[in-house]
């Protein structure tokens, strides 16, 4: 029998491994996480849910001992309701995702919106908890197992210095230092996605849309490709980087900054960090992200598909349970008018991406496919180096993995 301790101490994927995506799950003819479930039509439906909040100034900071009793508790509480996904606790506040039949995920968001008991430290009162129900067409089809209703592995609950890493790992502050100076951090104008979506159709020169993500996720979609500006980093530590070192700064000098990520947790230090620069006009951010955008507006503004951290790995923008807890599918797409966002890494030919992977066993670097080539059995590599190692042990990045390579990457391709 499986006991909390096991389940603690369990890791999430075998050391060297990386997280699966459904549709590798199916090429293996597995499902995730061992499971035998096969979901029916019958079946309650599944859900996820995103929150995350930073400590104020003036707050209760949450120490050692409070952070190990929250994770305790945190962990015991998605065990009870089978609730799976990722948490991380930090000096500086929390970010989570969790998914699971969708009772016990509106359960699991009342115990930690509750201002008594075990989660009240952590002030969740008036926090948006992000949540939508899994599209089962998006599920794990397998002719053994049937269709796995899972989303994650695991309850995956960590300690960690930042709730998103966001400083450079040659620099890391103590942690008494990154909290002063996230208590004192500067705030962008806060924009709601109707404000956005009015924000991000301006034809003034002085506007520049910046995506915070990493570059393989605004490759999968984002908001009006043809103004905006990807940032080509692989890790969101890499952004100060960029900025600094990399001629990142060139696109944001004396502009109006609108920037967003895929919940909003890494804009709140990315935009706090560009404004202490003191080289813009002004910086907002899209309060949420592109899942309260979604949900609040669908699709309008934006092409391709919103890249998640969770085995669906991309899903349409649009088709959320709106503010009376029901179903509604708001997926208005406007694309524009564009045929591609970026070159398929298999056949090179321009495309609006399918999600893949390098094929060689030693790299993880998550690639964009066409249609045809996503149904095709024939690996895709991220380069030759790569192709020629495709068998080999676990190595240093490649010569593809470097700034210019995923900025030519991001790049819309003439059609």
């Amino acid at each position: 029998m499986t006991t909390r301790t096991d389940e603690r101490r369990q890791r999430r994927v075998p050391k060297g491994t990386c997280d699966e995506f459904y549709f590798e799950k199916n090429m293996k003819k597995c499902c995730c996480c061992s499971c035998r479930c096969d979901v029916v039509e019958t079946d309650e439906p599944h859900a996820v849910v995103l929150f995350y909040r930073y400590i104020s100034h003036g707050e209760r900071v949450l120490n050692s001992t409070t952070l190990n009793a929250l994770k305790t508790s945190l962990e015991n509480a998605m065990l009870d309701l089978d609730v799976r996904g990722k948490i991380r606790l930090s000096p500086e506040g929390i970010n989570g995702t969790a998914a699971g039949k969708e009772s016990r995920v509106k359960q699991f968001e009342r115990e930690m919106k509750s201002t008594k008991g075990k989660f009240a430290i952590l002030e969740l009162q008036g926090v948006d908890f992000k949540r939508e129900r899994v599209n089962v067409n998006t599920r794990a089809v397998s002719e053994e197992y049937g269709r796995c209703k899972h989303i994650f592995e695991s309850a995956s609950v960590r300690i960690v210095d930042e709730v998103c890493p966001f400083e450079p790992s040659s620099s890391k502050k103590k942690a008494e230092e990154r909290l002063q100076l996230g208590q004192q951090r500067l705030q962008p104008n806060r924009l709601t996605p109707s404000e956005w979506r009015e924000a991000i159709q301006s034809s003034d020169d002085d506007v520049v849309v910046l995506d915070v993500r990493n570059s393989y996720e605004s490759r999968m979609g984002r908001f009006v490709p043809e103004k905006t500006v990807c940032c080509p980093i692989r890790r969101f530590n890499q952004f100060k980087e960029w900025v600094e070192e990399k001629g990142g700064k060139a696109y944001i000098e004396n502009k109006k900054v609108l920037a967003y990520c895929t919940g909003g947790v890494r804009c709140e230090k990315a935009t706090a960090y560009l404004l202490s620069l003191n080289v813009t006009k002004e910086v907002s951010v899209l309060e949420g992200g592109i899942v309260a955008y979604a949900r609040d507006i669908g699709g309008d503004g934006f092409v391709g598909k919103n890249y998640v951290f969770d085995a669906r790995g991309c899903v349409d923008v649009g088709g959320f349970i709106d503010e009376n807890n029901n179903f509604s599918n708001n997926n208005n797409i406007n694309n524009n008018n564009l045929l591609s966002l970026t070159k398929c890494d298999g056949c090179k030919a321009p495309c609006i991406p399918h999600l893949a992977r390098c094929a060689s066993k030693a790299c993880h670097v998550i690639l964009a496919a066409c249609e045809e080539c996503s149904k095709s059995s024939t690996s895709i590599y991220c380069c030759d180096t790569c192709k020629a190692n495709k068998d080999g042990e676990k190595k240093r990045a490649c010569e593809c993995d470097s700034y210019r390579s995923r900025e030519l990457r991001c790049e819309i391709p003439a059609v």
